[in-house]
């Protein structure tokens, strides 16, 4: 073969190397940026759902999850202010406001609103319609002006006249006040004059107000008996229970 057909073979050699590798260059960079979009895909997918996952925890971090508000029921009872249907508790009895000594007896008077006690072995009967109440160891006669050896007189009126009233021929006076369950009582004791008639006696008095009513107490005695039945007036009116 001659030269010019040596060179003319080599050169269709080298233009058919030289399609080759140009095909083959451009096969790889087709396939380099595919590579290179598929890289960049996923690069964006992760960073993509990175983003979503804190979105979604920061959301879920900021939504209450308390459960809802429950309506208002006006018949609801508040723990603090009871409501107006709130049942009210009963009232209990009021506890008698007296010292009754163990067996003494009642002695009840609506009209004068109180109720005095005796000891069980006393008598006791009412005067000037019931204005009076005597009590003693022995019967009181129906009519008579003995009253027995304690007394319990009702009337009306200021207080200090009344007791002035009362102890008007009293002499030799000695004033006390006590404060018992039934009340507060002013006392007097003093000394009644005698005459040709009548010895000289010991007397005290305990004397109250409770509403319209002033209730005055009364025991005398000679000084030979007075001693006696001292302590009957000194149980006597604290043990009187009045109406109120």
């Amino acid at each position: 073969m001659s030269n010019s057909q040596n060179d003319v073979a080599n050169k269709a050699t080298n233009n058919t190397m030289s399609s080759s590798m140009t095909m083959l260059l451009s096969v790889i960079a087709v396939l380099l940026a595919i590579l290179i979009a598929l890289i960049g895909y996923g690069v964006y997918k992760m960073s993509a759902d990175a983003d979503h996952d804190k979105d979604h925890k920061e959301t879920a971090q900021v939504t209450p999850t308390s459960t809802p508000t429950q309506p208002y029921n006006p018949t609801t009872t508040s723990t603090t202010t009871p409501t107006a249907t709130t049942k009210p508790t009963a009232t209990a009895k009021p506890v008698a406001k007296n010292e009754v000594p163990a067996g003494w007896k009642a002695i009840k008077m609506p009209t004068y609103k109180y109720t005095a006690y005796r000891p069980s072995n006393y008598y006791y009967r009412f005067f000037d319609s019931g204005k009076i109440l005597g009590i003693d160891p022995n019967p009181i006669p129906e009519a008579s002006e003995y009253l027995g050896v304690v007394t319990l007189q009702v009337t009306t009126g200021d207080l200090e006249t009344r007791k002035m009233e009362h102890i008007d021929s009293w002499m030799a006076l000695a004033v006390d006040k006590k404060t018992k369950k039934n009340g507060t009582w002013d006392l007097v004791k003093g000394t009644i004059p005698g005459d040709e008639m009548m010895p000289e006696k010991e007397a005290i008095m305990a004397i109250t107000k409770k509403g319209n009513y002033v209730y005055i107490v009364d025991y005398r005695q000679t000084k030979d008996s007075f001693d006696k039945y001292e302590k009957i007036f000194d149980q006597f009116y604290p043990a009187i229970l009045f109406e109120e």
